[in-house]
């Protein structure tokens, strides 16, 4: 058993009572697979980054479950064929284990990466597979630099323009993960990372966000060094955020903003993209 995410958007025109019957069936399906779904959320609905099958909003739903590979498997199967659902993605959340044959292959039993699916085809972002090259032990590997997250802010964002006049926002953002121990102890632990936008979506961050508000926040991971007047060399990592989606409440808002109109990204779609 291991620790999945899943995220479906489901049709705009869907009632309550339908939205509910959705999510019934598919923690139907994960459960008779032998899987268990430990969280559900229901974000409500929200406008899309771009418009997927004439939609421009939908409803999201959000699952966090333990399960075997093959019950992952089957949601997906039952997600990719389900006539609400308009797009699904499923992350895995822990590093799998390697086990090594006398063949030297590696095992790593259920899938080790994050699938991407559309509209009954598969649009894969999958790990390259390794090919033979002039490194050592004859294998080079492709790098991979991408950055999901979901959090909250720990403090307002933070709005400044560079010399030339670009708009760059940075805020904080904390991730809770809970897990057991071996023995059998129930432990929570924090993440804290440093989000940085550019461009009209930096405005966008600094007049819509606020502490405290939730965000799903898609981009990559880069490292920044500088000195310090001592001479001191720091370094950093940060996440800059390709695109934000605005989360809870509106700033200045009270109670759910289902159905908001959020401000539009400033980069366009890639063809293989989620509007999350």
């Amino acid at each position: 058993m291991r620790s999945y995410e899943v995220i479906f958007i489901l049709d705009p025109a869907l009632a309550d009572d339908g939205v509910e019957a959705a999510v019934v069936a598919a923690k139907g399906v994960l459960a008779k697979a032998g899987g268990e779904v430990a969280e559900v959320q229901k974000w409500g609905k929200k406008r899309l980054a771009y418009d997927i099958k004439k939609r421009r909003e939908g409803h999201y739903v959000y699952f966090r479950a333990q399960a075997p590979g093959k019950a992952v498997a089957e949601l997906e199967r039952h997600l990719k064929i389900a006539d609400p659902v308009l797009k699904y993605i499923t992350v895995l959340m822990e590093k799998p284990r390697r086990n090594h044959d006398h063949a030297g292959r590696d095992d790593r039993g259920d899938s080790g990466r994050t699938r991407w699916r559309d509209g009954g085809r598969s649009r894969g972002r999958s790990r390259s597979r390794s090919r033979r090259g002039d490194s050592p032990g004859g294998l080079s590997m492709a790098s991979f630099n991408k950055v999901i997250l979901m959090g909250n802010l720990t403090r307002d964002p933070e709005l400044r323009y560079t010399p030339s006049g670009a708009p760059v926002c940075n805020f904080d953002l904390a991730m809770n993960r809970s897990y057991t121990t071996q023995g059998g102890e129930r432990r929570d632990e924090v993440c804290y990372v440093t989000v940085v936008v550019w461009a009209k979506q930096a405005e966008n961050c600094a007049e819509y966000l606020a502490k405290g508000r939730s965000v799903l926040v898609e981009g990559h991971l880069q490292q920044r060094s500088w000195e310090t007047p001592e001479g001191q060399k720091r370094s950093k990592h940060e996440v800059v955020a390709e695109r934000v989606q605005f989360l809870g409440p509106r700033k200045g808002a009270a109670g759910p903003t289902s159905g908001e109109e959020e401000p539009e990204p400033t980069r366009g779609p890639e063809q293989d993209e989620v509007p999350f």
